[in-house]
């Protein structure tokens, strides 16, 4: 709504940053994509010691100015709650596939359940990457995260989908190794 937005157009500060970021509601990650640039704003914030009600810097203000109305418009999101439209997946192969990937910035991972023909997103999660730089092969480690949120899901569906398979992917070939046991050359 136009009052909404209009309330990027307000002092800038850290204080207002968490109100905006507060409202959203979002346990199954659905959100993920935008929550997360408003989390990395968030640790910077920290990161830079803003206190409460300091105006930001012009940078922060450009990034939370951009960031902000889409949080806020996040807030009126309805979705829908049903995975796979096709009432006799009985005799079909379901398939749960979690996706993992990391940046410098970001970590996170992805769950969607399919039967070859349809998807339906299951769960979603990020975080951000700890203050304390870290390589990209350990963000990588997101495969970490990943491991723990198919056990989780598919935990969950068993008693609907006994026979529901678990794939795991990353784009890491670092991690695949140390996945299977090997040491990267160097």
């Amino acid at each position: 709504s136009p009052n909404k937005i209009e309330a990027t157009k307000e002092l800038a500060t850290k204080h207002k940053d968490l109100q905006v970021s507060c409202k959203l509601y979002d346990p199954l990650g659905f959100l993920s994509p935008e929550t997360i640039r408003e989390k990395v704003l968030i640790q910077e914030l920290w990161q830079r010691q803003v206190e409460r009600d300091e105006p930001l810097a012009k940078k922060l203000i450009d990034q939370w100015r951009e960031i902000a109305p889409k949080t806020e418009e996040a807030t009126i999101i309805n979705l829908p709650r049903f995975f796979l439209l096709n009432t006799g997946l009985q005799s079909t192969v379901l398939y749960l596939h979690v996706f993992a990937n990391a940046s410098p910035k970001a970590y996170g991972t992805v769950s969607f359940m399919t039967d070859g023909i349809q998807s339906s997103l299951v769960w979603a999660k990020s975080r951000v990457a700890l203050l304390k730089k870290l390589t990209l092969p350990k963000l990588e480690l997101a495969a970490l995260t990943a491991a723990r949120s198919a056990q989780f899901v598919s935990q969950a569906l068993k008693s609907r989908y006994p026979h529901l398979r678990t794939r795991l992917w990353s784009d890491s070939e670092i991690v695949l190794l140390w996945l299977g046991g090997s040491k990267p050359s160097k």
